[in-house]
């Protein structure tokens, strides 16, 4: 929420001119007010609203009590014993299982098994609380990414800041709200504005719709553009629509479409396979954005150090004013990229993430078709987290 104010504040300091005409003023004010109006929102749903957990799947069962601080302790019966299931906090994995088991002689034997937090168990409370591959879907948080670009090599430097408050009247229902802000360089072969910026709004829902089916939904609506006059035609809608159903303990299928809402890329399919061999290995078979991860180490507090190799897409839309003729056009740019990810994960707290990627098959393209270019391959770092 911060983030959203302090891009706000920044964007009334630097992009609003007191030398631009009445009617671009007026546009632009508004279009900022309507990003600080999110940010407003979500501040006053504040007391509505409880924070999302970092992980969106978290399968309804004894071990997701109401006070995560109380240990909560089930019996179950098995066969001729009785095993008592004790649980620390709101994670699916029990910290200790007690097997106790009545013998011949009236007597009683109890044994203790410690779990690890993450480790492998029944299909039911897959996808893990604290598993890594579930960390992906999470919406919240922000980062930076750099793209170098110099005269002719198109170039990008942009922030991004999001946020996600769960509903507390609606399960697994979280109110979004974003803005990013984008400062091009080059290329000087055609006319690009300097600064491009999004502000968008959204819903997210993400929980299990029945017995071992899961769905992640998200739509959300914003405006794309560099704030001048066109900005009416800045409106775009990005959603997406994908559903996980258990194969096994250790597989998942994986399915849906992610809506783009551009001009040359509507929208893709999704699906593959998920695959869990062991705690150290996740092999996401996905079209369109694959990625392989190795967990490379685990400190004592249970913070855990990954390596990933990824497939991503990149790119947007945005409604602009030519620079040359000041005429309304929109601009489309498309990338995909290979990507080597650093990742510093904390179950149920955060996603630390470096990642240096591979940018090929760029394309940028005009609406008039005035202008269109196809920047040179390049290579981009990013520096992000998800909360």
């Amino acid at each position: 929420m911060a983030g959203n104010l302090i891009f706000t504040r920044l964007s009334l300091d630097l992009f609003i001119s007191p030398l631009a005409s009445e009617a671009n003023s007026v546009l632009r004010t508004l279009a900022l007010m309507f990003g600080l109006g999110w940010a407003g929102i979500v501040t006053v749903l504040a007391d509505e609203t409880v924070p999302e957990s970092p992980v969106p799947f978290v399968p309804p069962s004894p071990s997701n009590p109401a006070e995560p601080s109380t240990p909560v302790v089930t019996e179950e019966a098995v066969g001729t014993a009785t095993v008592r299931l004790e649980y620390s906090n709101e994670l699916s994995t029990p910290d200790e299982v007690f097997a106790e088991t009545v013998v011949e002689d009236g007597t009683t034997s109890e044994t203790t098994t410690e779990i690890q937090i993450g480790t492998d168990g029944d299909s039911d409370l897959w996808p893990k609380v604290a598993d890594f591959s579930a960390a992906r879907w999470y919406p919240d948080g922000g980062g930076l990414t750099w793209l170098p670009g110099h005269r002719d090599r198109f170039g990008m430097f942009s922030l991004r800041s999001e946020s996600a408050g769960q509903f507390s009247n609606w399960e697994n229902l979280s109110l979004l709200s974003g803005m990013s802000f984008h400062f091009l360089n080059g290329p000087v072969s055609t006319d690009l504005p300097s600064k491009l910026f999004d502000f968008d709004l959204g819903l997210h829902w993400n929980g299990e719709v029945t017995d071992g089916w899961w769905a992640n939904l998200r739509v959300t609506a914003g405006v794309y553009s560099d704030i001048e006059d066109s900005a009416r035609d800045g409106w775009r809608f990005p959603s997406e629509a994908i559903v996980f159903t258990d194969w096994s303990n250790d597989a998942q299928a994986v399915f849906g479409v992610k809506y783009f809402d551009r001009r040359n890329l509507v929208a893709l399919p999704v699906g593959g396979v998920i695959l869990r061999p062991d705690d150290q290995l996740r092999l996401e078979l996905l079209f369109p954005e694959p990625r392989v991860a190795w967990q490379v180490s685990e400190d004592d507090d249970g913070t855990q150090r990954w390596l990933s190799l990824s497939g991503q897409i990149g790119g947007g839309e945005w409604a602009i004013e030519r620079a040359d003729t000041d005429l309304a056009d929109v601009v489309t740019y498309n990338d995909y990229s290979l990507v080597l990810g650093f990742h510093r994960f904390a179950p149920g707290v955060i996603d630390n993430m470096f990642e240096i990627g591979y940018v090929f098959a760029r394309d940028l393209e005009y609406r008039s078709g005035v202008g269109n270019f196809e920047p040179e391959e390049s290579i981009f770092f990013r520096l992000s987290a998800r909360h």
